[in-house]
């Protein structure tokens, strides 16, 4: 049994809206992913998506969804990166679930070394005004973390 994901990345020229990127992450014990979608007006499409399995190292569920929201910075720069020769404007938004993760991002105290260079990464890659807060049961990238059966 085959599954296919239609990946249309072509514009509605109807549509007067700019076409945006969203990028939503989200971890748990298991592993931590980030989910890319391409919006334009009423059109969304699957853009590409990324998962990994937590380290052997425990880390704490906040410390998980940060290295998520890390990985979605990446992601949606190697995205935004490949995108924007195609189209002329592009808007970027990261969504997350964490609001741990939102404070650490948004702000200017001093952090813990760990949380600091991760903080430092997604701050290079997007500034914190990106990062916007999806209630857990909205997130698409839930999906990553907890799996699904067929």
């Amino acid at each position: 049994m085959t599954t296919t994901i239609p990946r249309r990345y072509h514009l509605d020229s109807n549509s007067h809206s700019v076409p945006q990127l969203h990028c939503f992450v989200d971890s748990s014990i298991k592993g931590y992913g980030a989910v890319t979608y391409l919006k334009h007006g009423h059109e969304v499409s699957f853009v590409m998506a990324k998962t990994r399995v937590a380290p052997i190292k425990k880390l704490t569920l906040p410390q998980l969804e940060l290295m998520a929201a890390l990985i979605g910075s990446r992601l949606l720069s190697f995205v935004h990166n490949a995108m924007k020769s195609r189209y002329e404007t592009l808007e970027v938004y990261l969504w997350s679930d964490s609001q741990i993760v939102l404070y650490w991002i948004n702000s200017d105290k001093q952090l813990k070394q760990f949380i600091a260079n991760r903080v430092n990464s997604i701050k290079e890659l997007f500034p914190p005004s990106t990062w916007h807060y999806c209630p857990t049961h909205e997130n698409p990238a839930d999906i990553l973390t907890r799996g699904l059966t067929i």
